[in-house]
């Protein structure tokens, strides 16, 4: 009776680990957005009614829990110097239910080809799922580079259907640096800067965007 017990417990506990590792995988289902690669543009709230703010958890990439953690190995760079998209996606994540640390993402990005060792093929270059493409947490590395141009309306409409809205913009000391945008007050695009630790306006970039990705359930 002892072994057949423990046989069973065994069982169930695989059982279990499947199910989860199911769960964690692939029923997480999110929509891919929209990518493009130009010279920029600026976008403007000035004119839009008041949106209220998405309430996303603030991720701070130099948060010491994961900040110092090494991201593409041959050239270690770390999270807190270019960890901006990953601490991005890590807080929209969580929307979803699914809590991962920007590290933890980042290892299970870096693992279906998302992040390449010497830095040459990294997810801060948007190579997406292009636009209505259904994709799972757990999946190959796309190997598209599409352009699609976005503009003021684009942002403001999935604002309004409850959508954050994940740009890539200018930081001063940081040539790829993506923040969320989650409301607009006052004219204001509001935003989760994960260089601080309260969210902020795009109007601190002057506005100015280069990409544009955004994640919806399937």
């Amino acid at each position: 009776m002892k072994n057949n017990y423990s046989v069973s417990i065994f069982w169930l506990s695989v059982i279990a680990i499947a199910v989860i590792g199911y769960m964690m995988f692939s029923v997480q289902s999110i929509t891919r957005a929209s990518y493009v690669k130009h010279e920029g543009i600026t976008i403007s709230a000035k004119d839009a009614e008041d949106i209220e703010t998405i309430q996303v958890d603030i991720i701070n990439q130099t948060d010491n829990q994961w900040g110092m953690e090494i991201m593409c190995d041959n050239i270690s760079i770390r999270i807190c110097q270019y960890g901006s998209q990953i601490c991005c996606t890590a807080s929209i994540y969580r929307l979803f239910d699914i809590y991962r640390t920007p590290y933890e993402l980042y290892n299970m990005f870096h693992d279906n080809g998302l992040y390449s060792d010497d830095g040459s093929d990294v997810f801060c270059d948007a190579k997406y799922e292009y636009m209505y493409y259904k994709y799972k947490i757990a999946y190959a590395s796309p190997a598209i580079h599409t352009e699609s141009l976005f503009d003021s309306q684009d942002v403001i409409e999935l604002l309004q259907n409850g959508t954050p809205v994940m740009v890539m913009t200018k930081h001063p000391l940081i040539e790829r640096f993506w923040v969320i945008i989650i409301g607009i007050e006052d004219g204001e695009f509001i935003i989760m800067d994960p260089m601080s630790d309260e969210y902020g306006t795009l109007s601190d970039y002057n506005n100015k965007v280069y990409e544009m990705v955004y994640f919806t359930k399937e």
